[in-house]
């Protein structure tokens, strides 16, 4: 009896000891699963990651959300049938108010983006205040101070080999060599907070500067090619932090970036919100084809009230990196409006104006082989 009892307690001790173990494995299995999720990036950085050309919404302020502009966006070529049912059925823009703002970086890519959460705003026919937006709080984003930049373009030299770095870009991000040391050992944090170390060396008659050791862990564990960029900045306490701008390829071609949130249906879900007066999400991606489909809404209203036509002149501002080895510095844009489309209309729409542009670029004008398409 005794003996069976013990036999009964062990065997009882080992189901309990094992169903332990499945529950730990099957807890730390499903964490380990879990695909890495988007993070916080402070907002100085993001910005300069971004570029200066990128403006996002602040929290609290009043925007129009354009759904074509929010389709193209999402997709470089759309299908023309969903784009004719976007446009046909729903409204061609919708006043919200900025819920919240959340600047990321994807996990994926490195690439900076933002989510909001837009909240529609019942239009009741009388005129819309721009609500102010609340004051900055001091945090922990003041730490970065003033940021400086460089910006480079991969060439197929450094997408392969040894990076090399630009003189201009040396000397303005990076510590100065103190003589007689050709080399020192550079610490860089890129967005997603990890540290990365460079062996920066020095090379005399000609000056060149280049990593040459850490480089190609990075590019390798970046997937980098020619054509991304590769953003360092400098904060005012001297902390080196680095960033990456991906040429993006069509879907589908080899070696292309799939974004994620940024596909038709997710489009026809925030619109099908929008139309319902329910709030909904948009995802930004900063990229060189950049149009804004959340919109100041005061920035549009003093648009509607002009009285456009074809033939007026026009000044676009176009703005750059401070320092970058691009040759567009300082670029100012002129143009004439070429087409109006539906120039009765009272509402807000995406692309009204067809302006044939010209580029100012230290005082030389160039004329530009594309369209600039307005959203007001």
């Amino acid at each position: 009896m005794i003996l069976a009892l013990c036999f009964f307690t062990l065997s009882y001790t080992q189901q309990f000891l094992y169903s332990r173990s499945l529950l730990s494995f099957s807890c730390n299995h499903s964490a380990m699963s879990l695909p890495p999720q988007p993070r916080g990036v402070r907002r100085k950085i993001w910005q300069t990651c971004a570029g200066p050309g990128v403006k996002i919404p602040k929290l609290n302020s009043i925007v129009y959300y354009f759904p074509k502009g929010h389709l193209e966006h999402a997709c470089s070529s759309p299908d023309a049938a969903t784009a004719s049912f976007l446009y046909d059925l729903y409204s061609s823009s919708y006043l919200c108010i900025i819920s919240a703002v959340d600047l990321l970086a994807d996990p994926h890519t490195d690439e900076v983006f933002a989510k909001l959460i837009l909240t529609p705003v019942a239009i009741d026919g009388g005129v819309q205040v721009q609500e102010p937006a609340p004051p900055m709080v001091p945090d922990e984003e003041d730490k970065d101070g003033n940021i400086v930049s460089y910006v480079k373009t991969l060439s197929q030299s450094d997408s392969n080999n040894t990076f090399s770095v630009p003189r201009d870009c040396a000397r303005l991000i990076f510590p100065n060599f103190n003589n007689p040391m050709p080399s020192q050992e550079l610490s860089l944090t890129d967005v997603q907070g990890r540290v990365w170390k460079y062996n920066y060396t020095f090379r005399k008659n000609p000056d060149r500067y280049r990593f040459s050791t850490g480089w190609t862990s990075f590019r390798d564990d970046k997937k980098l090619v020619a054509d991304d960029s590769v953003v360092f900045m400098k904060n005012s306490a001297g902390e080196l932090s680095v960033g990456i701008r991906r040429h993006m390829k069509k879907e589908g071609e080899e070696g292309g970036w799939k974004r994620e949130k940024l596909t038709e249906s997710v489009v026809f879900e925030a619109v099908k919100f929008a139309e319902e007066n329910t709030a909904f999400e948009v995802v930004y991606y900063p990229s060189h084809n950049w149009s804004d489909f959340v919109v100041d809404a005061k920035t549009v209203d003093d648009a509607m009230r002009i009285v456009w036509n074809s033939g007026m002149r026009v000044k676009l501002l176009l703005k750059t990196d401070e320092s970058s080895n691009s040759n567009m510095k300082n670029v100012q844009s002129l143009g004439t409006i070429s087409n109006v489309s539906n120039p009765s209309s009272k509402s807000p729409n995406w692309r009204i104006l067809q302006v044939l542009a010209y580029v100012i670029m230290f005082t030389v004008f160039t004329k530009v082989e594309y369209i600039i398409r307005l959203f007001v």
